[in-house]
């Protein structure tokens, strides 16, 4: 079965409205020494500030104009021919001359400044309908910062009152107010006190619609690492490097000493599954990191550093009408990764979990416009670590070392006609990332059943009402993370010999989620506190396994004389020997064999890179005649220091004789049930379940499969004439998800909820007894649907009723009795078939 990946889910998000705008600026005079203006032949530009960084007008045909500074490489003023592009020009158009006119009475633009390649941040122009109490003022008439007074009611962010100085306009009880410039304060006067020359205004804290009748406002705003501003405080890091290529890293070290977590003594711990355990959950600090865990376990650890890589784009869209917030979508579309070194140490004896996560840095996202009274977002970047599971007392160290990298196109949309916000989610995540698992001893009994996930943490957090300074508060509104799980079941040699079913293993996974942060629906309070918010089709955790521990199969003669050399043969499967793409994970092979209930040591041989065969030479000897000698073979990989057993049970047997009798033929592989005469009568079963995964391949990027389903049938008695009936159910659900190269999404699901009553066997050249449902949808790169298509197949007695899928288990030539379960650990896929039929 094809193994197929799939990105859906889990990253990255923030809101953002930027601006600045532009004008061609005259330069200044060359008697100036420190603003000297080089010849346009020689200025290289390569800096442009356009100002006001944000313009609101009211009307169409209204006009503002906007200014652009050209700087040198030493920042010095020079002179340049400038070329003004609107983003929207049925909305905003802009002159030659850099003069922003309103096309529209509701809209909005990005105005960009560009000089021989070099652009300037683009400025935010926006066409506004104001609520008829509306005054607005200029950044110049805002004299002071706004300064609380008192805060809401029930520490609410609405009806704060705040007190701010003006100069030039004295608007009057009852009126709302807002800034048209980049200075964002807004909120309904409740009084005004002349002071000199100026206006000391009190004002309370209102939602959006309470300023804005009709609004409309579409923005992109580009952020990188560059942007990034380490915590600071108690919180600041040991360490920032700034990088050449604009990346950073940032270095936290955690306490070395031991941190008490629900420590309650020392245990020893009895074979089997009866661990100790989840405790209650405790609550604590490391570091940096804020921890929960319901594990008896003592944590501690050093430096641990994440070097980030951001190039996003952010887009926000919102919408006003009549006064009401119509629509607010928010997402964040790039490449952003982190490089991540450093571990940690525990000392665990129990079942639960362990979840530590810290915010290692911000990028801020500037908003400007009619938003940015009311919001300033932040994407926050860090790190979790998640350890769960069954764990046997003992020391472990976890060591990451790495690089988790995603192309995010991932946030919320909110959605006045249905009042649901909405999650957009696609993560197109890779890995190369290493674990490192070390433990200073390996007791006989010590057996561990966990998985540890190391998560970039991101989303965004944003401050509401950002001119009040210090005491705006706070919401988290949304959490991505995704990165890397190792999943591992580990044992000693001898627990996975004489343990039925059971043989060690670890895969790596994918995982990520996005999800609301604990006051989403606070925030949405603050924009709209009159319509009723429902959080709907927010991801839950998703998961595609990247690769999985080394297995394989033995083989060899399965008969031998005492002193007639044989060989073992251990053959590893291809696709699971490399661990990651390119790197191979096999440290050595090793062979024991099974004498009086134990594992006797029969050889190892060093593995080198690629290899998949390995042969064990080896001789009977006369102790060995008249017994079946047992062989079991283990691979050492180079993550873990335990052997893992090739398979589940994985043995190979050979008799060993003393005379010249040639062995006997290997065992022949039963044949499908024949009907030499009469008709099978009786019921079979045949379940699956799916999650595949691919990788690139014949143009196709990334490719998901999830599917589930079951077929019964049920063969009736024979009737006189020799007639026979089958009643059968085919139940099927399938959703296959691929991306190409040209970045065209195709999505197909096949559904069936089927039953019928047929003639069996049916008739080859009759019309099939029901059909299969497919629909095809292709979207292409801008998210709009390209085409669409459905088609159908056959289903009929025949597809469902099969006779030899199973491992018969009844000698009787007359009755097929037995079932078959197979797994596929990579792509995860399972499938059951049952038989039980009687020839009559």
């Amino acid at each position: 079965m094809n193994a197929r990946r799939a990105y859906p889910m889990l990253t990255l998000l923030s809101l953002a409205l930027a601006g600045c705008g532009a004008t061609q600026l005259t330069p200044p005079p060359a008697s100036t020494p420190d603003t000297l203006v080089e010849p346009s032949a020689r200025a290289v530009v390569t800096r442009i500030d356009v100002t006001p960084g944000a313009s609101m007008l009211t009307a169409a045909g209204q006009t503002t104009p906007l200014t652009a500074t050209l700087y040198d490489a030493q920042n010095r003023p020079v002179s340049g021919t400038v070329k003004w592009v609107s983003s929207n020009p049925a909305a905003v158009e802009v002159s030659a001359k850099g003069v922003a006119k309103a096309r529209v009475a509701v809209g909005s633009s990005l105005i960009t400044a560009e000089v021989n390649g070099v652009k300037s941040r683009p400025v935010l122009v926006s066409v506004v309908k104001l609520n008829a109490n509306a005054v607005v003022v200029t950044d110049a008439q805002i004299v002071s910062q706004a300064a609380l007074l008192t805060p809401g009611p029930n520490g609410s962010p609405l009806g704060a009152r705040v007190s701010v100085t003006l100069s030039g306009v004295t608007p009057k009880a009852g009126q709302v107010l807002l800034s048209s410039g980049v200075s964002p304060v807004s909120g309904r006067v409740l009084s005004s006190v002349p002071s000199g020359k100026q206006t000391v205004v009190t004002l309370e804290t209102v939602e959006l619609a309470d300023l804005y009748q009709d609004l409309s406002v579409s923005q992109r705003v580009q952020l990188s690492a560059a942007n990034v501003v380490p915590l600071t405080g108690a919180q600041a890091p040991e360490r920032v490097e700034r990088h050449a290529d604009g990346s950073l890293t940032v270095s936290y070290r955690l306490p070395k000493e031991e941190v008490l977590a629900t420590r309650s003594g020392m245990r020893s711990l009895s074979d089997g599954d009866g661990l100790p355990g989840p405790f209650v959950e405790k609550k604590f600090k490391v570091g940096i990191f804020d921890c929960s865990t319901t594990l008896d376990v003592l944590l501690s650890g050093d430096l641990i550093s994440l070097k980030i890589e951001s190039k996003l784009d952010v887009d926000v869209q919102a919408s006003v009408q009549n006064a009401s917030l119509q629509s607010l979508s928010m997402r964040a579309l790039g490449d952003v990764s982190g490089t991540v070194t450093g571990g940690l140490d525990l000392d665990l004896g129990a079942q639960g979990e362990l979840k530590c996560s810290a915010v290692f840095a911000r990028v801020p996202v500037p908003v400007t416009g009619p938003l940015a009274s009311f919001v300033a977002p932040t994407v926050p970047i860090g790190l979790r670590f998640v350890l769960d599971g069954k764990l046997k007392l003992g020391k472990v160290q976890f060591a990451m070392e790495g690089k988790v990298s995603g192309k995010v196109n991932a946030g919320f949309g909110y959605d006045r006609a249905t009042g649901e916000v909405t999650s957009v989610r696609d993560v197109n995540a890779s890995t190369s990332w290493t674990p490192k698992l070390k433990l200073p001893s390996t007791p006989e009994d010590f057996r561990m059943e966990s998985g540890l996930a190391v998560q970039v943490l991101s989303g965004f957090d944003v401050t509401a009402f950002p001119w009040l300074g210090p005491t705006a508060p706070s919401f988290k509104a949304l959490e991505v993370t995704y990165g890397p799980k190792l999943e591992s079941n580990l044992a000693p040699i001898f627990a996975q010999a004489t343990t039925n079913d059971y043989a060690s293993s670890y895969a790596l996974k994918m995982i990520g989620g996005v999800g609301p942060g604990e006051t989403l629906q606070e925030l949405f309070g603050v924009l709209s506190s009159r319509n009723q918010i429902k959080l709907f089709n927010f991801a839950p955790l998703v998961e595609y396994t990247l690769s999985r521990s080394p297995n394989g199969a033995m083989s060899g003669e399965s008969a031998l004389k005492v002193g007639q050399q044989g060989t073992v043969h251990v053959e590893l499967t291809q696709e699971n020997v490399n661990f990651l793409p390119g790197v191979y994970n096999v440290a050595e092979v090793q062979l024991y064999r099974e004498r009086k209930g134990l594992l006797e040591f029969a050889g190892r041989q060093t593995a080198l890179d690629g290899q998949t065969r390995f042969d064990f030479p080896w001789t009977p000897a006369a102790a060995d005649a008249g017994q079946t000698v047992v062989f079991r073979a283990f691979v050492v990989s180079r993550a873990t220091p335990f052997a893992l057993e090739l398979d589940d049970d994985a043995k190979y047997g050979v008799a060993v004789t003393t005379d010249q009798t040639p062995p006997p033929p290997p065992p022949v592989e039963p044949e499908p049930p024949v009907e030499p005469s009469g008709q099978w009568v009786g019921s079979t079963r045949y379940e699956w379940t799916g999650n595949e995964s691919r990788g690139p391949y014949d143009g196709i990027v990334s490719s998901t499969t999830t599917s589930q389903g079951a077929v019964t049938c049920t063969l009736g008695e024979v009737d006189a004439a020799g007639a026979q009936t089958a009643n059968w159910t085919y139940v099927m659900d399938e959703r296959v998800e691929s991306v190409d190269t040209n970045d065209y999404r195709t999505i197909v699901t096949r559904t069936a909820n089927l039953a019928g009553t047929s003639a069996f066997p049916p008739d080859p050249y009759g019309n099939p007894d029901d059909y299969v449902l497919e629909v095809r949808k292709v979207y292409g790169p801008n998210g709009v649907l390209y085409s669409l298509g459905t088609n159908t197949y056959p289903v009929n007695a025949g597809s469902a009723c099969t006779l030899w899928a199973a491992d018969d288990e009844n000698p009787d030539p007359s009755l097929v009795q037995g079932h078959r379960v197979t797994h596929e650990p990579n792509p995860s896929w399972t499938q059951l078939y049952e038989v039980n039929v009687t020839l009559k």
